[in-house]
C-alpha cells in the first residue's frame, strides 16, 4: 500500500507539471515560473525519490530509510505541485503571462569609465581565486599527489575548522563572489543585447574566475549553475521546441562530467553506472530527507532558522544547514563553516510542518522576478 501511495504521490506532480497548458501552449514550451519551478526546484527535489524510497540501504550518511519519510516528502511535492497548478489557472498568473510579451526593457549600457571597474573587478577576481587556490587548497593538494582521499580529507577539514584568504573568511568572499555572479550575469545578457565584444570577453572571463574559486575545494554543486547559465543563453533562442528539452539536452553532458568528478574527487575506489544519476538527483534529497525525519511538532523551529534580520524578533539563530551537514558528517559538536543544502520546501517544513503551505506565496513572488527578468532580456 506504501509503496501504491508513493507512486501515486511521485507520478501526479510530474503530470501537473507536463500537461499544464496556457492558451493551448504547453507551459514547459516558454519561460514562465513552471520551468524554474522546475529547474530551481523539481529536478533537484523529486526526480530522484525512487532512489531513496526503493534503496533503503543504500546510502551511507543515512545508514537505512524509512518509507513513511520518503512518502511524507513526495506528499509535500503533490501538494505543492497542485498549489502551483491552481495558481497557474488564476487571472493574476494570465496577466503576468499576458505582460510578459509586452515588454519595454531597456538595460544600461556601460560607460568607459565603468569598463575600467569591471576590469578592475575581474583582476581582483583571479587574485582571490588563486590565491585560495595557491594557499592549501583541496584542488592544489589533488593537483600534487593525485591522492583523492587526501584531497577530500583537506576540504572536510576546512570545512570544520575554517578557513581564510587573505585573513579574510572565506564564508565572507563568498558572498563577495555572489555579487560577481550577477555582474557575470549582467555582462553575459549585455553581449547578446549590444553585440559587443568586450561584454563577451569579459563575460567568459568572469565565468572562469568564478569557477576558478568555486573549484579550489573541489566543490562539484557548481556544475549546477553551468545549467542554469545555459538554460539563460537558451532563452535568447526562442523556438517552437520545448526550452526546457533543449536545456536538459545540453545541459545533461555538464552533469554527467560533474558526477564524475565528484566520484574521482570524493577518493571513491570503483565506479558503478548509476552514479551520475544518484549524484545529481539524491544528493540534495540526503539533507532534505533528514530535515523531515528529525523534525516534527515537539521540535519545531518556529522561524529560528530563517535570518535574525528577517524576523520579527530577536532570537537565537538555528542555522539549519550547518545542523545538516554536522549530522551527515558525525560532527555534531565541532565548529562548522559549511552549509548543506537543503530545499525551500524542507526548510519551511522544519519551522512549522503542514502550516508551512502558507508561506508558499513568498516561493511564487521569487519564481515570478526570476521569470520576469528572463523574459525581459530574452524577447529584447
Amino acid at each position: 500500500m506504501i509503496n501504491f501511495l508513493f507512486l501515486c504521490f511521485y507520478i501526479l506532480p510530474l503530470c501537473i507539471l507536463f500537461f499544464s497548458e496556457y492558451k493551448g501552449r504547453k507551459s514547459l514550451s516558454y519561460i514562465n515560473p513552471i520551468t524554474f519551478f522546475i529547474i530551481l526546484y523539481f529536478l533537484r527535489n523529486h526526480i530522484g525519490l525512487p532512489l531513496l524510497h526503493f534503496n533503503p540501504d543504500g546510502f551511507k550518511q543515512l545508514k537505512s530509510v524509512e518509507q513513511h519519510i520518503t512518502l511524507n516528502i513526495a506528499f509535500y511535492n503533490t501538494l505543492l505541485s497542485i498549489v502551483i497548478y491552481a495558481f497557474l489557472n488564476t487571472n493574476l498568473y494570465r496577466k503576468w503571462t499576458d505582460d510578459f510579451f509586452n515588454i519595454n526593457f531597456t538595460l544600461p549600457s556601460i560607460t568607459n569609465f565603468g569598463k575600467v571597474i569591471i576590469i578592475s573587478l575581474c583582476v581582483i577576481i583571479y587574485i582571490i581565486s588563486f590565491k585560495k587556490v595557491m594557499d592549501g587548497s583541496a584542488l592544489l593538494a589533488l593537483l600534487q599527489t593525485g591522492d583523492a582521499s587526501e584531497a577530500k580529507s583537506l576540504r572536510m577539514q576546512l570545512y570544520t575548522e575554517g578557513a581564510y584568504a587573505f585573513g579574510i573568511r572565506l564564508q565572507y568572499l563568498n558572498t563577495l563572489y555572489f555579487i560577481f555572479e550577477f555582474i557575470f550575469l549582467y555582462l553575459l545578457v549585455a553581449s547578446f543585447v549590444f553585440k559587443d565584444k568586450f561584454y563577451r570577453v569579459f563575460a567568459i572571463l568572469f565565468f572562469i574566475g568564478i569557477g576558478l574559486w568555486h573549484f579550489s575545494n573541489t566543490s562539484k554543486g557548481y556544475i549546477a549553475v553551468l545549467f542554469f547559465y545555459l538554460f539563460l543563453i537558451l532563452s535568447f533562442k526562442q523556438s517552437k521546441s520545448y526550452l526546457l528539452y533543449k536545456a536538459v539536452k545540453m545541459g545533461t553532458p555538464l552533469l554527467v562530467i560533474a558526477s564524475f568528478l565528484a566520484y574521482f574527487f570524493m577518493g571513491n575506489s570503483e565506479l558503478y553506472f548509476f552514479y551520475p544519476l544518484e549524484r545529481f538527483t539524491v544528493g540534495n534529497l540526503l539533507p532534505q530527507y533528514i530535515i523531515f525525519s528529525h523534525f516534527d511538532s515537539s521540535n519545531l523551529l518556529m522561524g529560528t532558522s530563517v535570518p535574525a534580520w528577517l524576523s520579527f524578533g530577536n532570537h537565537e539563530q538555528f542555522l539549519l544547514a550547518e545542523w545538516n551537514w554536522r549530522f551527515m558528517n558525525d560532527k555534531m559538536n565541532s565548529s562548522v563553516a559549511y552549509n548543506n543544502p537543503s530545499s525551500v520546501i524542507a526548510e519551511l517544513y522544519a519551522n512549522f510542518s503542514y502550516f508551512s503551505y502558507f508561506y508558499i506565496l513568498m516561493f511564487f513572488t521569487y519564481l515570478l522576478m526570476l521569470s520576469k527578468f528572463l523574459v525581459n532580456v530574452s524577447f529584447y
